[in-house]
């Protein structure tokens, strides 16, 4: 394929709304920054594909761990619980901690270097594309029948950046397993793919008064085991590797 071309396009997915929510009767579209610092006002997340709610979940809660201090390996059992309370007692998140937090890592959905939860390297490792009806839900791709939409091969819509992050989640979490448009890597080309890790499986919980404490309760418990201070970065936050 050939490479990027430059383009203005931009999209944070922390400062721009793309996350449907909840509050009483009224719904709104939030970024990730302002879902943070308004989460003690949300009832709940209102996405309307379950599984993307589920993957934005697991993500808001490893943030909310990071925003904490939740993941600090030097706590002890006692330390951890003592603080989690003591957050849950806050009635929010602190908006310097949250400020700081998204100040710090790159949210750009359109950014050619580091595009937010997708690989660049994908654009010139394959040499074709499967065309966007194969990425939304619903929608026939290759010659699957049009069972849940008008589209075909030749009428392939775009998709409004808000929704098409909503099922980017849904593919890195659910993603189907099987074959797919040939990759390169390091000379080895393969079509193959692995199914998303939650695939299969149901996904449980828990819901607080608002947002902020299902984020807090959605924090694993702390269990003692030994864990590196670098050992589980968030994908945003993983270091490149070199050119």
């Amino acid at each position: 394929m050939p490479p990027l071309p430059s383009s203005a396009a931009t999209f944070s997915a922390a400062d721009d709304p793309w996350i449907d929510t909840r509050t009483g009767p009224h719904y709104s579209q939030r970024g990730l920054r302002d879902l943070f610092l308004n989460a003690h006002t949300i009832d709940d997340l209102a996405l309307p594909h379950p599984p993307a709610a589920s993957a934005l979940l697991r993500i808001t809660v490893a943030i909310t761990a990071r925003i904490t201090g939740l993941d600090d390996p030097e706590l002890t059992a006692s330390q951890w619980n003592a603080l989690r309370r003591t957050c849950l007692k806050q009635g929010r998140f602190t908006p310097d901690a949250v400020h700081a937090y998204f100040d710090q890592h790159a949210w750009d959905v359109f950014d050619l270097v580091r595009p937010w939860l997708q690989e660049p390297a994908l654009r010139t490792q394959c040499d074709h594309s499967s065309g966007i009806n194969a990425f939304v839900p619903g929608r026939p791709a290759g010659n699957n029948l049009a069972w849940f939409s008008p589209h075909g091969h030749h009428t392939a819509e775009p998709v409004p950046t808000a929704e098409a992050l909503q099922i980017l989640l849904i593919h890195h979490y659910y993603g189907r397993s099987g074959q797919c448009t040939p990759r390169t890597v390091d000379g080895v080309t393969t079509g193959s793919q692995n199914s998303g890790p939650l695939r299969s499986t149901v996904s449980f919980h828990p819901l607080g008064r608002t947002l902020h404490e299902t984020l807090l309760a959605g924090v694993p418990a702390f269990t003692g085991d030994e864990q590196l201070p670098s050992a589980d970065a968030c994908p945003g936050k993983r270091q490149l590797p070199a050119p």
